[in-house]
């Protein structure tokens, strides 16, 4: 049985989590659930797989102190650092490269930081199963689809084929995160799961398919008398994410369902709907007082904030920036971003 390596995505920005999420100190970074970042989550969550020689963190040369800061036990040679932000695709290819050359036999994992799993015990059994799988049909790529319980349009959706172990499915389609009405056949319809972003492969078949997909990927580290070497070609690289450029065309793709609690944890109202309500459905975090008002997600750090009258908002009052948000429009907080002075982003 092959070993797998497991790699922690943690070099986006997290814009549609503005204002709280920075440049500087982006969305996997911060304590937003249980007194700890995603990122610190999501490693403790790998530890009950493996131990800290086998777990990979790729992020942005930005994040180099935060990240000694977060961890001290992982390897250094386990921290990837990209010298500017390419997307998903070239973050994985650089990250199965850097596995490869460890152990061409290896299977790897790939996670995003920011997801939240309640149930360790049920993640930790579907990793296992999906490793076995790989180890049996090592040409596949595995992907945990989730089953959805409302129309949303802030995941990408997975449709699958029937089985007959009833376990893991063929994909027939990757869609892209769509409209409302759209969201709503999804669910009406069977066999659609949503696309939690966490992919499993051996290393070598990955390689081969991104090859496949993304030739000027491959040349341009083709070119490179060494992989330490990247940051010379990094910047002609494309961008582009794994689900476009390799996912969606890919014959190779499986998917099983996660059997656990899940959240991307990608918006605003992602983390209102994870988070314990008052008996007006509000969420109140720190100095905050609220009269007829309800279904909020109210968070002010210092200053008190009152609210009267008002339904399904978030409002995010910091020290140097206020977000006042419909909640069923989280996915916009990024049209703001391109609007503010560097000094906000």
């Amino acid at each position: 049985m092959s070993k797998m390596y497991h790699v922690i995505m943690a070099g986006g920005i997290g814009s549609r989590f503005w204002p709280m999420s920075r440049k500087d100190k982006p969305k996997q970074f911060l304590n937003l659930i249980e007194d700890e970042s995603l990122l610190n989550l999501t490693y403790k969550r790998l530890l009950e797989l493996t131990t800290p020689e086998y777990i990979l963190i790729i992020t942005s040369t930005k994040h180099k102190e935060k990240i000694k800061n977060h961890f001290n036990d992982i390897p250094e040679h386990n921290i990837i650092y990209e010298p500017s932000p390419k997307n998903t695709a070239p973050a994985i290819y650089l990250s199965a490269k850097h596995i490869y050359n460890l152990d061409q036999n290896a299977s790897m994992a790939i996670y995003p930081s920011d997801h939240f799993i309640d149930d360790k015990n049920k993640f930790c059994e579907v990793v296992s199963n999906i490793s076995s799988f790989i180890n049996s049909n090592p040409e596949s790529i595995l992907t945990i689809g989730i089953n959805p319980h409302y129309p949303s349009t802030s995941y990408g959706y997975i449709n699958f084929a029937d089985s007959k172990d009833n376990n893991v499915f063929k994909v027939n389609q990757f869609l892209e995160k769509p409209n409302s009405n759209k969201a709503k056949q999804l669910l009406d319809e069977k066999n659609n799961l949503w696309n939690s972003g966490m992919f499993f492969a051996k290393v070598s078949t990955l390689i081969d398919e991104i090859d496949t997909y993304i030739p000027e990927m491959k040349n341009l580290f083709d070119s490179l008398d060494s992989i330490s070497m990247y940051g010379e070609i990094w910047e002609q690289m494309p961008k582009i994410s794994i689900d476009y450029a390799v996912m969606e065309k890919t014959s190779k793709a499986f998917c099983i369902k996660g059997t656990f609690s899940w959240s991307d944890l990608g918006t605003w109202v992602a983390l209102y709907d994870l988070l314990e309500k008052d008996s007006n459905g509000n969420v109140e975090i720190g100095n905050v007082i609220s009269f007829d008002s309800s279904n909020n997600l109210i968070i002010s750090n210092k200053k008190l904030t009152s609210v009267v009258g008002l339904n399904n908002v978030a409002i995010i009052n910091l020290d140097d920036a206020t977000l006042v948000i419909d909640l069923s429009k989280s996915e916009e907080v990024r049209k703001i971003i391109d609007q503010l002075d560097e000094k906000y982003k």
